[in-house]
């Protein structure tokens, strides 16, 4: 009996293991593709929408015109995708596998694109692929992580030091969301580097490939698990 739930913890924690590392290399994918958008498209972001609302407000503020409808383009295309992405959630029997289908499909059509000179066209569909890519969300110890976003990640991190100073804190919740955002900074930092380096076309498909190893995993978890 002992065997078996020394077997059954190792099991466990094993598959958490894995579920973590799915998520941070998911959140890896929007920091990366982040960096590149906000070096494309005059400071603004395709999956920080956060960001991109507050420009869309000041550009009003101050009558700029190009910011307002860049802005609210990229903002548009984001929720076309959250939209395919609710629609797959609700539609398809394993929703992490068909997002990351649609996701590579979408960021093959952006290379597409790209290669015939459209560059914002193109950004607007990686957009479109950061929106799909919410869907995918899991919850690891509690913690929500695998979004393109991160706000709530560091919130839930500075609240969770909160509760362990006063005794009342899940440790390896908070741990989680520390390892979410720190992933997505050092994202940021990789994609900026490529982009630099290489170009907006590789680093294009360097994002569709890290999609591409993710799918090749084999992960048909659905998107609302809970791993406790």
């Amino acid at each position: 009996m002992a065997d078996r739930k020394a077997g059954l913890r190792r099991r466990e924690y094993h598959r958490t293991a894995r579920q973590l590392a799915f998520a941070t290399g998911l959140t890896g994918v929007a920091g990366y593709l982040d960096a590149i958008g906000f070096a494309e498209l005059n400071n603004l972001f395709v999956s920080f929408m956060s960001g991109n609302t507050t420009r869309l407000g000041t550009a009003i503020a101050n009558g700029d015109l190009a910011v307002v409808g860049l802005s609210a383009r990229i903002i548009g295309a984001f929720l076309v995708g959250a939209a395919l992405g609710g629609f797959i959630s609700v539609r398809a029997r394993h929703v992490i596998r068909r997002v990351l289908q649609f996701e590579i499909a979408l960021l093959a059509a952006a290379c597409a694109l790209l290669a015939t000179g459209w560059t914002q066209p193109t950004m607007l569909i990686v957009a479109a692929a950061m929106g799909l890519q919410n869907a995918c969300f899991l919850t690891v110890s509690g913690a929500i992580i695998g979004r393109t976003f991160l706000t709530g990640a560091v919130v839930s991190f500075g609240q969770g030091l909160g509760r362990a100073l006063a005794g009342r804190g899940d440790l390896a919740q908070t741990m989680v969301y520390a390892m979410s955002w720190l992933a997505f900074i050092g994202s940021v930092a990789i994609g900026a580097a490529v982009w630099h380096l290489l170009g907006l076309m590789a680093s294009l498909m360097a994002a569709a490939g890290m999609v591409a190893v993710l799918l090749a995993l084999g992960w048909s978890e659905d998107s609302r698990t809970t791993l406790n």
